[in-house]
């Protein structure tokens, strides 16, 4: 299953991907959103940096979901990231789940937009059990959109111009 988001900042591309490369920022980021026993390391090989964050979501799933995902859930997200010819930063990221068959893969792109900046990401969420899956991808897909939401609106308030 798909999901597409695009995040538009007041904040100028410099100061939202310093932000993104901080792990003070992306810790404090993640907690906003729900997630607790964050780690964030970030490197840099040449011009390619790598945010990695493990921490434990909170699953909130559907009853008929409970014998398959416990309350929490211990997730690893690794991103890496790019500086572009033409003043723009793109990434891809992967993402998987303890316990649980599922693949998260994505893309990123942050760019100019007029005085700020714009973050289009796209990811494809697939649980790999028979049956429930196609279930457990919608429930995936509204979870990450909710997880989403909350890292952002804790971005907009805390990126600083």
């Amino acid at each position: 299953m798909r999901v597409k988001l695009t995040n538009k900042y007041n904040q100028n591309i410099d100061a939202v991907f310093t932000a993104f490369m901080n792990p003070v920022f992306v810790k404090a980021r993640s907690e906003a959103a729900g997630a607790r026993n964050v780690n964030v390391t970030i490197s840099k090989t040449g011009g390619i940096y790598t945010l990695t964050t493990v921490r434990d979501i909170p699953s909130n799933v559907p009853h008929i979901l409970t014998k398959f995902i416990p309350a929490w859930s211990r997730a690893t997200q690794v991103e890496t990231w790019r500086s572009d010819a033409g003043g723009f930063y793109t990434g891809t990221a992967k993402g998987s789940i303890d316990g649980i068959p599922v693949s998260i893969a994505g893309r990123m792109k942050l760019s100019i937009y007029g005085a700020g900046s714009v973050n289009a990401m796209e990811a494809l969420v697939k649980v790999h059990i028979p049956v429930v899956g196609g279930k457990m991808e919608q429930f995936g897909r509204s979870a990450s959109l909710e997880m989403f939401a909350k890292e952002y609106r804790y971005s907009i308030a805390n990126i600083a111009s």
